[in-house]
This record gives structure tokens, sequence and C-alpha cells, in this order.
């Protein structure tokens, strides 16, 4: 969750930030706030703080061009190397962050140009509550997600006061209580993406928080597909190959069934059904999946592993293998397949009993 400028007025918005804010104000304040690192040639000033590391540099980079060729390609491919991440250092200190001095200025300045364009200035002060209630441990985020910036604590304190000798009391949230997704234009604008950071949660291994965003988003959309499918993924990753108790494993065919009962077309939920029943050692159903998997999805990347996996899991018979007297023969249609645990009941409302978190029969490792 975070922003920063290039000195080209370049600005770049992370997808975690972007679904964190709550209204076009607070989006409004964290552009205003890059914009004035721009005016104010933040990165330039400290570029210039580092000059002199920066022409020794360049002067070792000239004399590998000009020099230094009978010392072979490797010595002088070093100082170009060094010459080149010397050319990075403005890119890196808008990343990076800037002074506390600075940082303070951004936030200052940005709230009077966002009260000058009639936004609320308290959008500030509310951008920090949301990112001190996101993260569990705030000197943290202070020192990784924003480096060398203020801690968050003190710039909710300065934004708060800023803003109230604007005459505007602001009334901040309790930034420890996480609440639903507010049903704001900018909040619907912005569920698509919401939603994507799901998933990246997911991949970041931060399953808590794909769950929390899962939840909060399907209060809103209780007929999301793709979300019901991540939300069951935040579940089951966690466990690698290892099968989960059979509460949980009731719980994630739940979740995976009925995404496939509101959309069809999610192959990939069919693949996770497939590493769920093969958890299980349940390796008929396993297959049975994959193979949905690999009938469903549109020319899936995986599709060698997940044949392997088929083939492993369901060996093919030998040539002048017979069925055996009383043993019944294999189905052809797709239709008939049965599954070990049945689809999720029909009514809306029990589906959507077991969308909370408190419905999991046992924590997650």
């Amino acid at each position: 969750a975070n922003a920063f400028a290039f000195p080209d007025a370049t600005i770049y918005v992370h997808l975690g930030l972007l679904s964190l804010l709550e209204s076009e104000a607070q989006l409004a304040h964290v552009l205003a706030h890059e914009v004035v690192h721009v005016d104010a040639r933040h990165s330039v000033k400290q570029y210039d703080n580092q000059q002199s590391v920066v022409g020794t540099t360049q002067v070792l980079s000239l004399a590998a061009a000009i020099g230094f060729g009978s010392m072979g390609t490797a010595a002088a491919g070093l100082f170009n190397v060094a010459s080149q991440l010397s050319l990075g250092l403005t890119a890196s200190i808008a990343v990076s962050g800037y002074s506390r001095e600075a940082e303070r200025e951004a936030d200052v300045r940005a709230i009077g140009r966002i009260a000058a364009e009639w936004y609320d200035p308290c959008a500030s002060a509310e951008t920090f509550t949301l990112l001190l209630r996101e993260y569990d441990d705030p000197d943290a985020v202070a020192s990784f997600v924003y480096a060398r910036h203020p801690r968050l604590k003190d710039r909710q304190a300065y934004s708060t006061e800023e803003a109230e000798a604007r005459g505007t009391a602001c009334a901040l949230p309790d930034d420890s209580t996480a609440t639903a997704v507010p049903d704001t234009a900018y909040a619907r604008l912005m569920r698509g993406v919401r939603a994507d950071q799901v998933e990246l949660w997911i991949r970041s291994e931060q399953y808590d928080r794909a769950i929390d965003q899962a939840d909060r988003l399907l209060d809103l959309d209780d007929a999301n597909a793709p979300l019901w499918y991540w939300r069951a993924e935040a579940i089951r990753q966690p466990y690698g190959d290892a099968a989960p108790s059979d509460s949980v494993t009731t719980e994630l065919e739940e979740h995976y069934r009925y995404a496939l009962d509101l959309d069809p077309s999610l192959a990939i939920a069919h693949r996770s059904l497939g590493a769920l029943y093969e958890a299980r050692g349940d390796t008929d159903a396993a297959a049975d999946a994959y193979e949905q998997y690999l009938a469903t999805a549109s020319r899936p990347r995986d599709r060698r592993f997940i044949q392997h996996r088929i083939d492993t899991l369901r060996p093919t018979a030998p040539a002048d293998a017979t069925t055996s007297p009383g043993e019944a023969e294999p189905s052809s249609s797709g239709d008939e397949q049965a599954w070990p645990l049945s689809p999720p009941p029909a009514s809306p409302t029990t589906r959507h009993a077991f969308s909370h978190p408190s419905r999991r029969a046992e924590p997650r490792r």
C-alpha cells in the first residue's frame, strides 16, 4: 500500500493502496501529496545531497570507457555497472521515501490543495487511520511501506490538526476495528480492484487479509464466483500438500462447488477440488476433478502437469483387462460423476451462512 512520483511528475499508486482507500477525497490527498513532492523538487534536492557519491561513480565510469581497456572487460564492466546504479538513484529516492521533513511538508501542503478543490481536508487523517487499521504493526509499516516517512500515528495526528485548523472537525473511526466496505461511488468503482487484491494477498501468503477482504466484498455481492473461489484458496493453500480436517474439507468443497454453481466456466475451481481430494487420498474424485478442469479450461498452460496427475491417480488398465464379475462398467457420461460430498444447499441464505470466518471448524495452521 504505497504511492510514489518521479521527478517528471509521473505518479504511481499501488493496487493495495487503491483498494484500501474508501473515498475520492482520500485518493485526491494521495495524489496531491505526490504532486507536492514533484513541485517542491524533493527528489532532486535529495539527489543533490548525494551528488558527491554519484560524481565519483561517474568519474569511474568515464575511466572505464577511455582508460581501463587494458585491465580487461571484467573491470570495465564493473565500473559501468556502478554507473548504471547511480542513474537509478533518483528513482530509488522516489520509491523509498524522502526525509521526515519533506514528508510532513507534502502531507500538510496536500491538505491545502484538496481543500481548495472542495474535498474534505480530513481525508488525509482518514487515510492514515485506514493504514493503521490494516496493519497489525504500525511501526513496521512506517519503516517498510514508508521507509523514512514519519510514523503513521504522527502523520494522523498532525494531519488532523491541520484539517481542524481550517475549521473542519474530523470524526475519525476507530483505527483498530475493520469495517464493511462503504457503499460510496468510489468504493463501487474500486470493487474490481479490491477483488484483485484478494488474489494478490494470497500470492504473497497474507491469507488472513485475503479472507477479511473477501468477506467484506461478499457482504456486498454474495454471487461473486471468483471471490468464493479465492476465499477458499486462502483457507486451503496454507495446508500445502497436507489434508485439512474433514470439517475444513467440507467447507472448502462447499466454496468451490458454489463458485462453480455461480459460474460453471470457472475451471480453476475444478483444479483446486482435485488438489483437495488428492490431499485427502480420494484418488478417483481427484482424477474426476482434474478431468473436469481440463475439459472446462481454455488452453490451460498446466495441461501436461494435470494430465500427469490424472495418469498417476488413475493408471490406465492393461489392454487385456476385463471387468470383474459383479463390477459395474465405468460410466462415460460426465453428468453421472459422483462427488464424495453433496453440493451446498440451494438456498442463498444457507450458502451465505458459511461465508464468515467464524464458520471455519478449525483455525488454519
